[in-house]
């Protein structure tokens, strides 16, 4: 997949391409760290699952291996909320070209302003952060509002 469309679209510096939307190998491997290395890595690193799973690394390599040089984003673990090992774990860009992909919700663990500076901060200062996806229940927009203060 990544290898057609990163050809496709590898001289149009407008495209931004998402490796993997929420992933979630967290949900199967109970062990935070087997889990980050599960999604950094995939194939046999990720026991449990009933199917061979692609780690970052494996679709960031078949973007690059086509010379496509466009953003990378990479969401972390539990969804795209869970940034904690992302610096840890994110695959080597030969292009270095790579942002962090967030989803922040109300109902999410990484909720608040202590989880945002100590998470999502520091990985900001090295890296673009994307935040692809936002909300909260109920319709409001106090989460919202507090997020983007």
């Amino acid at each position: 997949f990544w290898k057609s469309v990163a050809s496709q679209f590898k001289n149009d510096d407008g495209i931004i391409f998402d490796l993997f939307n929420e992933p979630f190998p967290d949900m199967v491997i109970n062990d935070k760290s087997a889990a980050w290395k599960c999604w950094r890595d995939g194939g046999s690193a990720c026991p449990g699952f009933q199917f061979e799973v692609a780690g970052m690394s494996d679709l960031l390599n078949a973007v690059r291996s086509t010379g496509a040089n466009n953003l990378v984003m990479v969401g972390g673990l539990t969804w795209a909320n869970d940034l904690s090992r992302w610096q840890e774990f994110v695959p080597s860009d030969p292009a270095k070209n790579i942002a962090a992909s967030w989803h922040s919700y109300n109902f999410n663990a990484c909720n608040n302003k202590n989880c945002w500076d100590t998470q999502i901060a520091p990985i900001a200062a090295k890296y673009p952060v994307i935040v692809g996806e936002i909300g909260e229940h109920g319709c409001t927009h106090s989460y919202i509002d507090g997020l983007m203060d």
